[in-house]
């Protein structure tokens, strides 16, 4: 029977998170790869152009996987998979728990509890991003090292492959491949050098064989997304709002507090626990650095779920009854109680309740598929857009949320019929198929809206948002006038820019066909193109840019 209460925790998340299941819009972005990828085009998010709009390279790739070996629709096959490796990731979690925690009492799951209890756990058990994958990776990281019989890094060989996954899970993850690593090679390090080296040399063979496709082939060292929020850049105050946000409504000092009172005397491995804890810590530090995120709670997921792995299952006996039937009484009120101020909605930080918000746009339940965002703004558009490439339609679309009629004509030597610039690009790119050609002006999918300067702070992930002016002088021909006669001069100086050093070595480098030559050229590149940033005002631009070289 005891043994039988380490399944509640997995129970509860299955149940909670397949009743709020969904797709975010950000998930179908990652879609949309996937079907570029399946049409010919190679994982980028516009055809004919490399840019890398996937935060996680290995959730694409699982994704492109399970879509060529199983017939369901893709928004599904995601929905699926992230639930089943978040339930696999929090099984992994305490089991590998109730291998390494001796003592005396019961085995209760109450780190487990705590994660299953949260309902951002619940809404990004779905959603079609990579946070399944991330809980699926730590959960098996933990149990791997759970189950180790012996002191040798390299042994089993795969162990430090696994460590080294981090950066593949997401880009942030790389905080705790580190950090486990690093407590993997110490103890031996001094006594087998050779083998500390050989074990970091498996962990780093995957990610370096990232980094330099990642260089050759998108001409970046990082995801375009890091580029587009500057992920290298501090916003504290941002990020302890996003922090605050998090923690305040769930009261989750509470049952940290109790988890580490309960977990403190069990005899599991001191060094691994505190490695669990040090990853944990810098990678929440690192997602207040950089501002945290507009949905709330997402990115601080990860890091929480690490924090709890060595407290996943605890001994409970005497006393220690009381703190852990206080764990359970606020994992009851938090699953039955505990929300955010501003359901459904944008808070005043930025920060959304994301599923809320979409499930009142949809007016469903359940927003998984494409189709079910047909009733709303952004299903109309992408809609709209697929129709127009039926048509053969040769236009462009500067505003089509606020003048949806106004179109203009395009280059000749514009690769796609449709280019339509927009500020949210998951569902309208996917339901407008791999054809059109999806301009971001925010920058998470554009080469060159990512690279614009940031001159403000705001709402996290919506900071920058490149001038309307700059899609007409790329994709317009180059006879033609702007219809705001106010503004020509901008546009003149705008296609001038356009013509400096640095962003004719942009356009080649995403642009042009990737020929060995190519790949060698955006190597050397990369490190230039990565740190390259462009004023949104032409006039700026043309100062900065032009008299660069």
């Amino acid at each position: 029977m005891r043994r039988r209460l380490l399944v509640i925790p997995i129970l509860l998340l299955a149940v909670m998170a397949w009743r709020r299941r969904w797709t975010s819009d950000d998930g179908f972005i990652d879609l949309r790869v996937v079907h570029q990828i399946e049409a010919g085009n190679g994982p980028v998010f516009n055809a004919g152009e490399r840019v890398e709009a996937a935060t996680s390279p290995l959730w694409v790739g699982l994704l492109a996987v399970a879509d060529k070996l199983t017939p369901f629709r893709l928004e599904d096959e995601a929905c699926a998979l992230a639930l089943l490796l978040t339930l696999a990731g929090l099984i992994a979690a305490t089991y590998g728990t109730a291998l390494t925690t001796r003592g005396e009492g019961s085995l209760i799951p109450l780190g487990a509890l705590v994660y299953a209890s949260l309902p951002p756990a619940w809404d990004f058990a779905t959603s079609g991003l990579e946070n399944g994958l991330a809980v699926a990776w730590l959960g098996g990281v933990w149990l791997a090292l759970a189950r180790r019989g012996n002191d040798n890094p390299v042994r089993p060989v795969w162990l430090p492959l696994l460590l080294g996954l981090g950066p593949l899970v997401r880009p942030d993850c790389a905080i705790e491949s580190a950090v486990f690593l690093l407590v993997l090679v110490a103890p031996g390090a001094r006594r087998a050098p050779w083998r500390a080296l050989a074990a970091c040399a498996l962990a780093a063979a995957l990610p370096v064989a990232l980094t330099i496709v990642r260089m050759g082939y998108y001409a970046s060292l990082v995801p375009n997304t890091a580029l587009a929020k500057e992920a290298a850049l501090a916003n504290w105050p941002q990020g302890w709002r996003y922090l605050s946000d998090f923690i305040v409504p769930y009261l989750l000092p509470l049952p940290l507090f109790l988890l580490a009172v309960l977990a403190l005397p069990a005899k599991a491995s001191r060094s691994w626990t505190s490695a669990a804890l040090v990853a944990a810590s810098l990678h929440a530090l690192f997602v207040v650095r950089v501002g945290g995120d507009f949905m709330h709670a997402r990115m601080l997921l990860i890091p929480l779920f690490c924090a709890l792995l060595p407290a996943a299952a605890v001994r409970v006996s005497g006393k220690r009854v009381i703190a852990a039937a206080a764990v359970v009484l606020w994992a009851v009120v938090c699953a039955a109680a505990l929300r955010v101020s501003y359901p459904g909605k944008i808070g005043g930080e930025g920060i959304a309740d994301e599923r809320g918000y979409y499930v009142n746009t949809t007016h469903r339940a359940n927003p998984v598929e494409a189709d079910d965002y047909l009733g709303c703004v952004l299903g109309r558009h992408g809609a709209r857009f697929a129709g127009l490439a039926k048509e053969g339609r040769r236009v462009l679309l500067l505003n089509p949320f606020d003048r949806p009629d106004e179109t203009a004509p395009l280059r000749a030597d514009a690769g796609a019929t449709v280019y339509a610039a927009v500020p949210v690009i998951g569902v309208i790119g996917y339901l407008s198929g791999p054809e059109v050609h999806i301009v971001d002006m925010l920058g998470l999918a554009d080469p060159m809206a990512g690279r614009i300067a940031l001159t403000a702070r705001g709402r996290p992930g919506h900071e920058k948002r490149i001038g309307e002016i700059w899609t007409y002088a790329r994709y317009a021909p180059p006879e033609e006038s702007y219809p705001d006669e106010a503004v020509m001069g901008q546009l003149r100086l705008a296609r001038r820019a356009l013509a400096c050093p640095p962003l004719r070595e942009l356009e080649n480098a995403v642009g042009a066909p990737l020929t060995p030559a190519r790949f060698l050229a955006n190597v050397r590149a990369a490190p230039r193109l990565t740190a390259l940033r462009i004023p949104n005002e032409p006039a700026a631009a043309v100062a900065s840019l032009c008299s660069s070289r």
